[in-house]
C-alpha cells in the first residue's frame, strides 16, 4: 500500500505508521471493512475514520487505540491477547446472520448476568458467523436449524472463553 505523501495531522501520521507495519496484503481494505480510497483519506488526514474501522484495525494489529488517537502510551497493547485470525470477518459475510447472533448473545449475557468485554463479544460473534458460513457453505439456513445451531455455537464459544 502506498504511503500518503502528506499526512496532515498527528493522528494521520500515527495511522500511516501502523499500516506500514502490517504485512502487505491485497485484502487489507476488506479486512478493515473499508475501501482503499478510505484508508488513503484516513492516512492523509482528509477524513476521520469511523469507530468500526478503528475497532477492526485494533483487532487486526493490536495497536493501542489510546496511542493511535492521542499519541500517549504504548503503540501496542502488550497485555492484550491478539484476536485469532479466524475471528476476522470474512468478506462474504451475510449480514442477515449478524443481527440474530448479536441479539441472542445479548439475551444470553443478560440471562447469565455476564459482562463481556467488547473484544470478546466481537470474537464470539465473528467465530459464530464464520462457523455458520463454513457449516452451510454460504447457503441459507432454515429458521429452526439456525436457532438450534446458534444455541450450540454460542454455548461452545462461551465455554472456550471461560464463561
Amino acid at each position: 500500500m502506498a504511503k500518503p505523501k502528506n499526512p496532515t495531522t498527528p493522528f494521520a501520521e500515527r495511522l500511516v505508521e501502523v499500516i506500514e507495519n502490517i504485512d502487505e496484503t491485497d485484502d487489507l481494505p476488506q479486512q478493515l471493512g473499508v475501501s482503499l480510497r478510505s484508508i488513503s483519506d484516513y492516512q492523509s488526514g482528509k477524513v476521520q475514520p469511523r469507530t468500526e474501522f478503528l475497532e477492526r484495525l485494533h483487532l487486526l494489529t493490536g495497536v493501542s487505540l489510546g496511542w493511535l488517537l492521542t499519541g500517549q502510551g504504548l503503540m501496542y497493547d502488550e497485555q492484550k491477547p491478539k484476536v485469532p485470525a479466524d475471528a476476522i470477518l470474512k468478506t462474504d459475510m451475510q449480514s442477515k446472520y449478524i443481527k440474530p447472533i448479536v441479539q441472542r448473545l445479548a439475551r444470553v449475557q443478560k440471562d447469565k448476568d455476564l459482562h463481556l468485554e467488547p473484544d470478546l463479544v466481537w470474537w464470539i460473534v465473528s467465530s459464530i458467523h464464520n462457523a455458520l458460513l463454513e457449516e452451510h457453505q454460504g447457503a441459507d439456513v432454515d429458521t429452526k436449524e439456525f436457532d438450534e445451531l446458534l444455541t450450540e455455537l454460542i454455548d461452545k464459544q462461551l465455554e472456550i472463553a471461560g464463561w
